[in-house]
């Protein structure tokens, strides 16, 4: 089994969940949640010195979708194309560095048994990170996923409090306040998204859409495949679809989600692969919520002189 998966990978975690275990008791954990641990997941200076020094090359395939965008499938299509179908792991971090995690048990970066011995001679590395930290080269491959932010907003409502042991903490006003804040983890989906639109052009850069992959899988890992330049047979691709596959992914959901949180209750553990669907985000939001997001991003890109095309992407109906 994966060291992540194991208590070395609390090492240096353990205390603050001891802490915030403390905190719950006398109804201050939402508080030190919100103003401590948000803010130190994914933070600038983080992100900022994750690849300090790093140059990416040829071998080097990045996964860097914004959190709760379909990461997963995306890490676990790249690799599975990587390796032509055959790649086998007791948990994704264990073949996939992730540079910017505070966590550890994870691959490091410069471990190069991962692309020295795959029969494609690549290797996917995932970041959450913005544009302004990922290490461009032209040699190199980029892949994002889009999604509409309402549906990161469920997603992240029913993830991310859940990880330490939260859920329930949090109403939906309170959580959204969060996820327009400054707090969130890995900042601001329209910065976030912005960047990665301006580099779509690129030959060597890859945007996808979430409701893309939903829609239409196969053609989705074709795309990735080509821009990976990865040709595969008939039998690999298949292999690959269906261990890409929603069913798949959830049968194997130890292979992806978090690890088992200390003195968190049986049952209480945050559920990585939850339902693979899009457009249902009235699940958990209101039209006037759902307005104040769709208002909020197309703010935020117009301020960044993005030509993202939230509205014909994101809204049942252009805005008033």
């Amino acid at each position: 089994m994966s060291e992540f998966r194991n208590p070395p990978f609390f090492s240096r975690l353990t205390p603050l969940f001891m802490l915030l275990f403390g905190l719950r008791k006398i109804g201050l954990a939402k508080q030190f949640y919100k103003s401590i641990i948000l803010p130190r997941f994914f933070s600038d200076e983080i992100n900022a010195k994750a690849f300090e020094g790093y140059e990416p090359i040829a071998h080097d395939v990045f996964a860097t979708t914004y959190p709760k965008s379909g990461g997963n499938w995306l890490l676990q299509t790249i690799q599975q194309i990587t390796w032509l179908g055959e790649a086998e792991f007791d948990h994704i971090y264990s073949v996939v560095p992730w540079p910017e995690s505070i966590h550890s048990g994870i691959i490091p970066l410069l471990d190069d048994n991962q692309y020295q011995t795959s029969p494609t001679k690549l290797r996917v590395i995932k970041s959450h990170a913005k544009t302004d930290y990922i290490p461009y080269n032209k040699e190199a491959t980029y892949i994002t996923v889009v999604r509409d932010p309402k549906e990161v907003f469920v997603s992240s409502f029913h993830f991310l409090p859940v990880i330490f042991g939260l859920r329930g903490y949090f109403s939906v006003e309170e959580w959204l306040e969060v996820f327009l804040s400054s707090k969130f983890p890995a900042g601001s989906w329209a910065v976030h998204t912005a960047g990665f639109w301006a580099w779509r052009d690129r030959p060597n850069v890859l945007v996808i859409f979430f409701s893309e992959i939903i829609q239409d899988p196969r053609g989705s890992i074709q795309r990735i495949a080509d821009v990976m330049k990865v040709k595969l047979t008939e039998m690999q691709f298949e292999k690959i679809r269906e261990r890409c596959s929603y069913a798949y992914m959830k049968a194997h959901e130890d292979q992806f989600g978090p690890p088992i949180i200390p003195f968190l209750p049986k049952g209480g553990r945050a559920i990585m692969v939850r339902e693979g669907k899009t457009g249902n985000s009235d699940e958990l939001l209101g039209p006037e919520q759902q307005d104040w997001i769709d208002r909020f991003m197309l703010f935020e890109l117009d301020r960044l002189g993005s030509d993202f095309p939230y509205v014909e992407r994101f809204m049942k109906s252009n805005p008033s």
